[in-house]
């Protein structure tokens, strides 16, 4: 995960921050010295969205420096079910599991699968929201804030307009695509929120692209072409799978895609996942009324008879 350090007039300021572990801390540390500044030094921290490898340190750098975190509203209000106390979204994450049509004999280490993260993270409440289309709180600095939910209903990236730069979070990433999951906390149509987000920075003037994974990259529009075919591909797909196998729950669905690897041999964080972003495309094409969607526990699909 790449942190982003801006020097300010009284300190620095960071964009995402990395997951809560002593080796994570001293990597920023280390890396802040480096330039000649210290965690104490942190006025801001910004982040891109709520996942935990960008907040999961959030709170103790916050207990270091007095810093400010800011997070987009639509993240912010999940925080507290999600780290804090998150008995009611792992009840609600095995009925969604059962809606999908997980086994039965698996329930229970799918719906389990992300506790270990919660060791990852430090709980925090935002002190400040990120708007779209207003300016981030880094002094000193022009880097608007662009809403782009998808991969997290208040995902954000930044846009400095003067240096025709984006810094993108997970939204575009130079070789993987993000994880566009329909589950609990996430929107109703995730997909259709993220192709929509994909269309919003296309319309900016972007030279240089600064994700959060992987490296700096050029030629935005081109990538955003590739990570539209990948959609597009992922939705013939599903199309295929329903027309050849009919009626199917979408645990049945995923088994029939293509991942980067047998669905079968998934650890249970990475199978539910892949159902949930199965899910995602399910429901973008039941709203293009390409599919139909009928019963629960599980819910069954089919192609719409024409």
């Amino acid at each position: 995960m790449l942190v982003y350090v801006f020097e300010t007039n009284n300190g620095v300021s960071i964009l995402d921050v990395g997951w809560n572990t002593d080796e994570a801390f001293a990597t920023l540390k280390q890396g802040l010295e480096t330039l000649g500044a210290s965690i104490e030094a942190i006025e801001a921290i910004v982040v891109t969205h709520i996942h935990p490898d960008h907040y999961g340190l959030a709170g103790r750098v916050r207990e270091v420096s007095g810093a400010k975190v800011a997070l987009h509203p639509m993240d912010a209000k999940l925080t507290r079910s999600r780290y804090l106390d998150p008995k009611e979204l792992l009840e609600q994450m095995r009925e969604f599991l059962i809606d999908a049509g997980a086994p039965k004999d698996s329930l229970e280490e799918l719906q389990n699968a992300s506790l270990p993260a919660l060791d990852r993270r430090s709980f925090v409440e935002p002190d400040v929201d990120l708007v779209d289309g207003e300016l981030a709180p880094i002094p000193g600095r022009k880097l608007k804030v662009i809403w782009t939910p998808g991969h997290s209903p208040g995902h954000v990236c930044l846009y400095e307009e003067r240096f025709r730069r984006l810094y993108s979070g997970d939204h575009i990433l130079p070789h993987i695509t993000a994880n566009i999951s329909f589950h609990p906390q996430s929107g109703e149509n995730p997909l259709q929120e993220y192709l929509s987000s994909l269309e919003k920075v296309r319309s900016l003037d972007v030279e240089n692209v600064e994700p959060a994974h992987e490296y700096p990259f050029t030629n935005m529009n081109g990538r955003i072409k590739e990570i539209e075919d990948h959609h597009l591909e992922r939705l013939r797909e599903i199309r295929k799978s329903l027309r050849t196998n009919g009626a199917q729950s979408a645990w049945e669905v995923a088994q029939s895609l293509t991942w980067s690897k047998p669905f079968s041999t998934y650890a249970a964080f990475m199978k539910r996942m892949a159902v949930g972003e199965t899910i995602s495309h399910l429901i973008y094409l039941h709203s293009k009324q390409e599919v139909v969607a009928s019963g629960r526990h599980p819910t069954i699909y089919s192609l719409r008879q024409r």
